[in-house]
């Protein structure tokens, strides 16, 4: 009696430990099963086709904000008498890229009494100003694009290098403190192997497509305004273009026709 009494004392801690091991392997078992159910992501190819709807999508588009305004602070003033202010055609981040040397700038211009706009393109790197100019406005409301002419005078702007510039509703040339403003920034980078060999024999409808896969801002805008300025009867590329506008804030100009 005695030995039977032993055995079983020294058997039910036994049992207990190896039932509580077996309870506790059941949470990891249905983790494991859990894990192995999860759908995968997609692939680059994939995202980039689901991409060409043209939807507005920038996923290479930088995320962290730079210091900038698209719109003035103050909107309404002598310079600016209705509701809709100077407007610069950038991202919410106030940075835009580009594969180009010498990209193009756009702009919503309101009705007002100033007659020029001034541009300014900065190194603030190196402290010194790379381009400005004055730009004659002829009064109407609309979008006004400003290319960065290519000549000897204007470096090209630098890879990677992110350049910062102003753009001044100019009310009073005696008295420039009651300019109205616009400021952002735009940076060049090189466009990759994947990049050009999707823009080979391709049309320029299509480039605007491919642009806006990569994330190029000032590149998608400049195709599809020159692609508008050569068919302007194509309803489609002006939903392209209100599609484009809206996608980063700027519904109240997404209308507005070029000048």
């Amino acid at each position: 009696m005695t030995k039977k009494k032993t055995l079983k004392t020294v058997g039910k801690p036994y049992l207990t430990s190896l039932l509580s091991l077996l309870l506790c392997s059941l949470p990891m078992q249905a983790l494991g099963q859990q894990v192995n159910l999860t759908v995968p992501e997609l692939s680059r190819s994939t995202n980039l086709e689901a991409a060409s709807t043209l939807q507005a999508q920038l996923p290479d588009l930088p995320k962290r904000p730079r210091s900038g305004r698209r719109k003035p602070a103050s909107a309404r003033g002598p310079c600016s008498p209705s509701e809709k202010s100077i407007t610069a055609l950038i991202p919410t981040t106030n940075l835009g890229l580009t594969t180009r040397a010498y990209p193009t700038f756009f702009f919503y211009i309101p009705p007002t009494p100033a007659t020029e706009m001034e541009f300014v393109l900065i190194d603030e790197e190196n402290q010194r100003q790379i381009y400005t100019t004055i730009l004659k406005i002829a009064g109407n409301s609309g979008i006004v694009s400003l290319n960065l002419p290519a000549t000897e005078n204007v470096p090209p702007l630098e890879m990677e290098k992110e350049y910062h510039w102003y753009a001044s509703l100019i009310c009073n040339h005696q008295q420039r403190s009651g300019d109205i403003y616009v400021d952002g920034w735009v940076q060049r980078v090189a466009p990759d192997s994947l990049l050009m060999g999707k823009l080979e024999n391709t049309s320029l409808t299509e480039q605007i497509t491919i642009y806006q896969e990569f994330g190029l801002w000032y590149d998608t805008l400049q195709a599809l305004d020159e692609a508008r300025r050569l068919y302007p009867d194509d309803s489609a590329l002006v939903a392209k273009w209100t599609t484009l506008l809206k996608s980063v804030g700027l519904e109240d100009i997404a209308y507005e026709p070029p000048v």
